[in-house]
């Protein structure tokens, strides 16, 4: 990090407990003079003698060293580490060892980079897996010129009554039969997220079920489509609609008695 470095690999060291100690040195960043120089210049160093250079810093366990070549791993303008090549010689390493030692870094820092990205990428997808996987909607990847299902949730299933692996058989023309054409059409060249609104999914057993349903492009060639069942909404909305009709006639019904009743007193009256 920004305060300790650690030594984290070692070769071709000397079986005198040198390598045993890989993994377990760590030094302060702000007392090695010679990794704060790297760090700024991002260039190599070359120390013919390091008893005779005032920026070594000298440490029991590298008390041996007396040549040494260091070059910066460097990516997105940040120094991620340092290659460092120590002799017992003095003045084992020259300027063109550290021409070498720069490209060697250079591809070091570009594996590193690369790395970083691919756990990136693992962990976004891992994200966007779980997203899929637990979303109360209905998600369906789809062709988007054939309309065939190429992968769905468990929302998916609830929603169709079929399983994944029966699904990725079908296409949105078997599944939801009305309108598929129109939809299937408009998805082909869709540059951006469509609203189509109420859709009907025909189970297996027939049953239907109604899903607001949303398509968004993903690339040339697939989509997604998002749909949230509102079967149940539909039905208490129609049990309301019903229950208002009902308590409208109702009233109606009460009116006319209620006139009806006036129009009797009357006749009574004038008997």
């Amino acid at each position: 990090d920004n305060q300790q470095v650690r030594v984290v690999r070692g070769r071709n060291y000397a079986d005198d407990g040198t390598q045993s100690l890989i993994g377990a040195l760590n030094y302060e960043f702000a007392k090695v003079p010679t990794l704060r120089r790297m760090a700024e210049t991002g260039d190599p160093l070359v120390i013919a003698d390091t008893t005779a250079n005032p920026d070594w810093v000298q440490t029991p366990e590298q008390a041996w060293i007396r040549a040494y070549l260091g070059a910066p791993i460097c990516a997105r303008g940040t120094t991620l580490g340092f290659v460092n090549l120590n002799s017992a010689t003095p003045c084992a390493f020259t300027p063109l060892h550290a021409g070498i030692l720069r490209a060697f870094a250079d591809h070091a820092a570009i594996a590193l980079e690369n790395a970083r990205i691919a756990q990136e990428l693992r962990q976004s997808e891992q994200r966007y897996r779980r997203l899929f996987e637990r979303s109360n909607d209905a998600i369906f990847l789809i062709d988007r010129r054939s309309g065939q299902y190429l992968a769905a949730n468990a929302a998916a299933e609830r929603l169709t009554g079929r399983p994944v692996v029966a699904l990725q058989q079908l296409t949105t023309c078997d599944v939801t039969p009305e309108g598929a054409e129109e939809r299937l059409a408009r998805a082909a060249t869709a540059q951006q997220a469509l609203k189509i609104g109420e859709v009907q999914y025909v189970r297996p057993d027939g049953a239907i079920r109604t899903a607001l349903l949303d398509q968004i492009p993903l690339d040339a060639h697939t989509a997604f489509g998002i749909a949230r069942d509102i079967t149940e909404q539909k039905e208490i909305e129609k049990r309301l609609r019903r229950q208002e009709q009902l308590a409208a006639i109702g009233q109606l019904a009460a009116g006319i008695a209620h006139d009806f009743r006036n129009l009797l007193t009357t006749i009574i009256l004038y008997a």
